[in-house]
């Protein structure tokens, strides 16, 4: 990370994302124990989630440009460019190392 100049990337570091598909068998098992939907849809892309009835395992919304996990909402547009600066910096990184050496620990 001292490489690359200890970028900020709290999206990437969040907690929530990482819970979002880390824990997803948690929320599986409530659900399913609950039973509150009449029907399943692992995968939907759309503007709209389907109707409230349905239980949508993964949504990505293509207009927000989010993901949705059950009812976690993740916004891609953070996590685009906090990758878009973390490649520049690494190709910067390579480059320096190039012409330069650093300590590897």
């Amino acid at each position: 990370m001292d490489a690359l100049g200890n970028p900020d990337i709290p999206v990437m570091l969040s907690a929530v994302v990482r819970n979002s598909w880390e824990h997803l068998d948690e929320r599986l098992d409530e659900l399913l124990s609950t039973q509150s939907f009449k029907s399943f849809s692992e995968i939907h892309v759309a503007v709209k989630p389907p109707d409230t009835q349905t239980f949508v395992l993964r949504h990505f919304d293509p207009v927000k440009l989010e993901i949705k996990h059950c009812q976690d909402a993740i916004p891609l547009e953070p996590l685009i460019a906090e990758a878009g600066e973390l490649s520049r910096r690494i190709s910067e990184a390579f480059n320096r190392l190039k012409v330069e050496s650093c300590d590897v620990y």
